[in-house]
């Protein structure tokens, strides 16, 4: 298998956000109308993309084995599926296979049965309980959810650039942020001494398609990493040193990326030992078992990697007056259990080191478009500077996203005062207030934030 890099031609679908195609599987086409015609091909919006997730200790041979038989069955589906008589007509497009570059165990396939007039067939087939030749080797096999982050920006100012102090850097300390990436020209120049890099491989940065492994710029119009990573800096400004920042790049330039991308983004960040990693985005829908397992290695990483999540907020149009309404428990915005799942905020059940995050107007009282629950939502922000927006040099940003950064950045600052040790515990204990009505927050969890000024 050869693995390549390009950015001339960036691959727009909704399901397929990953990185690093890889081909192994020649072009087949058979004219014979009893098959059907197969053909590997770059594909703009596959019907079907699936993750596959590997034992650990499954070697390459297996891998490349058991990927070819999936293959086999899907072709075995789709041919006792469709009219014989018809079944010339039919083309499956294949997309080359890949794997995420820092993790060989997790794989992703995607494939499109097309007509000869070049429409979808639809109908694909179920990722679970029908695939032949995984045998043991495979953990799981799911739908590539695509995940994206919508945010709002209430003003803007292109000028402004966020304002470093002059700290030292505890190079043994690292937040990694999983994002759209960083625009350097939004911060002063100390910003080049955070970003972390790797002392003895070369440093993966970017987990997107056809785009160099090490290009971390942000390319989002409103410059959501950035102003992610301004957040957390600035939420950590009252330590007397910063830590080293990952900048890892999942989300694309409209903010939006996959479980792949997101799940091999966590997978370097444990491997390279991040202390907390926030995740600013999410979808809504089922827990996703793929996601779940490298959230579980967090948990169970040496020491326990601290995670932060959006608890995500609602769709369409957002009216910067609403923000801090006092009516906003009326407003249709709670998780509920089966029901408004927003992931992987609500695996914050699953994982004591799992935190979601949601901003508040008041202890009792969420944001009027950000979600909340007393048994989904671990923890509310109060900015006693912005009610329910955060500012940043360049921006007043309104969401979920933009205040999680407040809670990992708060989180690192007591490790960077305690290290990894009960003190840090206690001092990160010592942040934390309950409201007297627990109804927006589990136990009303909340904690009152006013950041530095410059």
């Amino acid at each position: 298998m050869k693995q390549y890099h390009s950015n001339k031609h960036p691959l727009l679908t909704r399901y397929l956000l990953a990185f690093a195609f890889i081909s192994y599987v020649s072009i087949s086409c058979n004219n014979n109308k009893n098959k059907l015609i197969t053909r590997i091909s770059r594909i703009d919006s596959p019907q079907v993309s699936w993750n596959v997730l590997f034992k650990p200790g499954t070697d390459s041979l297996a891998r490349d084995a058991a990927i070819k038989n999936i293959i086999s069955s899907i072709k075995e589906y789709y041919y006792k599926n469709y009219d014989k008589k018809n079944r010339k007509d039919y083309v499956l497009l294949l997309n080359p296979i890949i794997w995420c570059p820092c993790d060989s165990l997790l794989y992703n396939i995607s494939f499109s049965l097309i007509t000869a007039s070049g429409q979808s067939v639809i109908g694909p087939p179920p990722s679970k309980g029908h695939i032949a030749g995984s045998g043991r080797i495979v953990t799981n096999i799911s739908d590539n959810i695509p995940i994206t982050e919508r945010n709002k920006i209430h003003t803007e100012d292109k000028r402004s650039k966020t304002i470093l102090r002059n700290l030292g850097i505890d190079s043994s300390k690292i937040l990694a942020i999983i994002d759209s990436g960083i625009d350097t020209t939004r911060f002063t120049g100390e910003i080049k001494n955070l970003i972390w890099s790797d002392q003895f491989a070369s440093t993966i940065y970017n987990f997107l398609p056809f785009q160099p492994l090490q290009d971390f710029s942000d390319k989002t119009g409103e410059k959501h990493g950035s102003a992610v990573t301004a957040i957390a800096i600035k939420a950590i400004e009252k330590a007397s040193r910063y830590p080293k920042i990952m900048i890892l790049k999942a989300l694309n330039n409209t903010n939006q990326g996959s479980i792949f991308s997101v799940s091999c983004a966590l997978s370097y960040a444990i491997q390279k030992k991040a202390n907390v990693i926030n995740l600013s985005l999410g979808y809504y829908g089922l827990g996703d078992s793929i996601l779940r397992h490298y959230l579980e290695l967090c948990n169970s990483a040496k020491p326990v990697i601290e995670v932060f999540a959006a608890a995500g907020n609602t769709t369409g149009t957002h009216n910067p007056l609403d923000l801090c309404n006092a009516n906003s428990l009326k407003h249709n915005n709670i998780l509920a259990t089966g029901q408004n799942m927003f992931y992987p905020a609500c695996f914050t059940t699953d994982f004591n080191n799992l935190t979601s995050v949601t901003q508040l107007s008041q202890p009792t009282n969420p944001c009027y478009y950000q979600n909340y629950s007393n048994r989904l939502v671990s923890l509310g922000i109060i900015d006693k500077t912005n009610c329910c927006a955060m500012r940043v040099s360049f921006n007043l940003y309104e969401g979920s996203s933009f205040v999680t950064p407040v809670a990992s950045g708060l989180k690192m600052l007591t490790i960077l005062r305690g290290g990894n040790t009960p003190t840090a515990n206690t001092i990160w204990n010592s942040l934390i207030d309950f409201a007297p009505q627990p109804n927006v927050t589990i136990k009303g969890k909340y904690i009152s934030y006013a950041p530095t000024q410059p």
